[in-house]
C-alpha cells in the first residue's frame, strides 16, 4: 500500500513515522515535508494548499490512501476533490470541516443541539460595538472566526482592551479574511482538555485526551502560540472513564449525529476543545484534524495499526475498539526559533539529535536538510523547529527523560519552556 501525507510539521512527522512501520505500507511519501520526514518517508516538493498538484501526484503514483495533515487543505475542500476522483482519503469534507473554518459555524452548531459552551455574540462592524448588549461582561474572549493558525485568540480583561484588539480585527484586518467576523465569548475559568476521536461520518472510535501549552513563556504567560508542548492522557481529575463517556454521549456524538442530519458527514479526526469549570465541562472550539503538539503525544499512544483506523474511517466501520490507546504517559516539548511567535530568523544550524538517548523520539517542524557536495547539514526554517518526545508508565520519568536530553540539542536562539507537565500549577493551559 502507498500512503501521502500532506503537510510539513511535526504533526506529518509522526504520521509519517507511525504509518511507514506498518507492514501493511510499502511506501510513504510526504509533501512537501521537513528535514526530518526524509528518514521515513519520500519528500514530495507539492505545498499542502495546491491540492490540484496533489491530486496529480496522488493519481500519477498509484497512492492508495492520502491522509491531510493541516486544516488549509481541508478548508480548500481537498476531501470534495479527491472523492470526486475516486479516491481515498482521509479528512472531513470542507462543508464538515468549517467546524474549524469558521468558528461562528461551531458555535451555532453547538448551541442548536445544546452543547454545553461559552456565551458569545458575533461582531462584524467595529462602529457598531456596543459591549452593553452582549450580555456577560469582562475577562472577554476575543476570535477570530476563520482560520488564523491557532493564533487569532485573545484575553482581555477591560472594555478598553477589548475595544483595542476589535479595531485590530475589524479595522486593520490582522489576519486579513479569516477576522471579517469576530466572536467574542465569555471568559470560563478551568483547566482544558484536548479531546479525540476517530470519526467515520457516523460511528466514533474510543475517545483520548491531552493537555497542551498555547503560551510562550513559562506560567502561562505572553502570546499565543501554535503549541509549546503538552502531555497525554491528563491526569485522573481532567480524564477518566466517567469523563470519556460524558463527552461521547453530550459532546462527539451529538455532533457527529447532526452533521450526519445537515447532509454533511463528518469523517476524519475530530478534536473538541473542552475546559472543566466549576459549572462541569463546556466547549470551547472544534479541530478538524490532528493537533500539533498533540499529534506528536497521541498518535504513539494508538496500540491499534494507524492504516486500519484510517481503513476504519475511510470504509465507514469504525467501532469503539477500532481504537486502542495504551495506558503511557507521552510527554512532550517543543522547541522554538528565538522571537517566535513574532519575527525570527532561520537558517541556523541543528546539532545534537544523534546524541538522544533511545527513551526520547524528535519529530522535525521548521527543519530543512541542505544538501551540499561536501555534508548534509540540518536547518531551522520556522518558529516551531522540533519536539522531543518520551513515554512512560510515570508521567514523571517521562518528563524527566524529555529534559534531560534536551540539552543535547543545540541551534542559535534556541528556546523551549522548562513548565511542560508540571502538574502542581494552577492552569496548565
Amino acid at each position: 500500500m502507498k500512503v501521502l501525507v500532506i503537510g510539513n510539521g511535526a504533526r506529518e512527522h509522526v504520521l509519517c513515522k507511525s504509518l511507514n512501520s506498518s507492514r501493511k505500507v510499502s511506501e510513504v511519501f510526504v509533501a512537501p515535508g521537513n528535514g526530518g520526514t526524509r528518514e521515513c518517508a519520500v519528500n514530495i516538493p507539492i505545498n499542502s494548499d495546491d491540492i490540484a498538484g496533489l491530486l496529480s501526484f496522488v493519481q500519477s503514483n498509484d497512492v492508495d490512501v492520502t491522509v491531510v495533515g493541516p486544516e488549509i487543505p481541508l478548508s480548500l475542500g481537498i476531501v470534495d476533490l479527491f472523492e470526486e476522483n475516486g479516491l481515498n482519503i482521509f479528512g472531513p469534507t470542507k462543508s464538515a470541516a468549517q467546524i474549524e473554518s469558521s468558528k461562528l459555524f461551531a458555535k451555532n452548531l453547538l448551541v442548536e443541539i445544546g452543547v454545553p459552551t461559552a456565551d458569545f455574540c458575533v461582531v462584524d462592524d467595529y462602529q457598531r460595538v456596543d459591549f452593553d448588549t452582549f450580555g456577560f461582561g469582562p475577562p472577554y474572549v476575543i476570535k477570530a472566526d476563520g482560520l488564523a493558525a491557532g493564533k487569532g485568540v485573545s484575553i482581555v480583561d477591560t472594555v478598553e482592551e477589548a475595544s483595542l484588539v476589535l479595531r485590530a480585527h475589524l479595522v486593520d484586518k490582522t489576519f486579513g479574511r479569516a477576522s471579517e467576523k469576530v466572536i467574542v465569548e465569555q471568559f470560563l475559568l478551568g483547566k482544558e482538555i484536548s479531546v479525540f476521536g476517530f470519526v467515520d461520518g457516523s460511528n466514533v472510535s474510543s475517545l483520548t485526551a491531552a493537555c497542551d501549552y498555547k503560551k510562550i513563556y513559562e506560567g502561562n504567560k505572553g502570546p499565543n502560540t501554535g503549541g509549546m508542548g503538552g502531555y497525554s492522557p491528563p491526569e485522573s481529575s481532567l480524564w477518566n472513564k466517567a469523563i470519556e463517556n460524558w463527552v461521547m454521549d453530550n459532546v462527539m456524538q451529538p455532533v457527529v449525529d447532526e452533521l450526519k442530519k445537515r447532509g454533511t458527514p463528518y469523517k476524519g479526526i475530530l478534536y473538541a476543545g473542552l475546559i472543566k469549570t466549576e459549572e462541569g465541562l463546556k466547549v470551547l472550539e472544534f479541530n478538524c484534524r490532528f493537533g500539533d503538539p498533540e499529534a506528536q503525544l497521541i498518535i504513539p499512544r494508538i496500540e491499534n495499526d494507524l492504516v486500519d483506523v484510517i481503513a476504519d474511517v475511510v470504509e465507514e466501520r469504525i467501532k469503539p475498539d477500532s481504537v486502542k490507546w495504551d495506558s503511557e504517559a507521552s510527554v512532550g516539548v517543543v522547541m522554538v526559533s528565538e522571537g517566535y511567535p513574532d519575527k525570527y530568523e532561520v537558517g541556523y544550524e541543528i546539532e545534537g539529535i544523534d546524541l538522544l538517548g533511545h527513551n526520547v523520539q524528535v519529530f522535525h517542524a521548521g527543519t530543512t536538510l541542505k544538501t551540499t557536495e561536501k555534508e548534509n547539514r540540518l536547518e531551522t526554517s520556522g518558529g516551531r523547529v522540533l519536539t522531543l518526545l518520551s513515554k512512560d508508565k510515570d508521567l514523571n520519568i517521562a518528563r524527566d527523560n524529555v529534559y534531560r536530553n534536551i540539552s543535547s540539542i543545540n541551534f542559535n536562539g534556541a528556546t523551549f519552556r522548562h513548565d511542560i507537565a508540571l502538574l502542581n500549577q494552577s492552569n496548565n493551559n
